[in-house]
């Protein structure tokens, strides 16, 4: 995986490490070390959705599902 998002240039960069709730409800995870939520974008990475065990990303035009136990479709 790339050191951060800022570096993505396709999905075998990204590395999903974690999921998470805010106080406030919200969603989000960790890719890369880094804390985003959904509708964030960070680089070339947009955080599309977050939902219990998955996270889909937008890496400029294209989708990607990113699974916690590390499946990437």
């Amino acid at each position: 995986a790339a050191g951060s998002l800022e570096d993505v240039m396709s999905v075998d960069d990204v590395k999903l490490q974690g999921l998470a709730l805010d106080s406030t409800g919200k969603k989000a995870a960790i890719l890369n070390g880094e804390l985003v939520k959904e509708g964030e974008t960070v680089g070339r990475v947009t955080v599309k959705s977050i939902s219990r065990n998955k996270v889909i990303i937008m890496i400029d035009e294209d989708a990607h599902e990113l699974d916690i136990y590390g499946e990437i479709q």
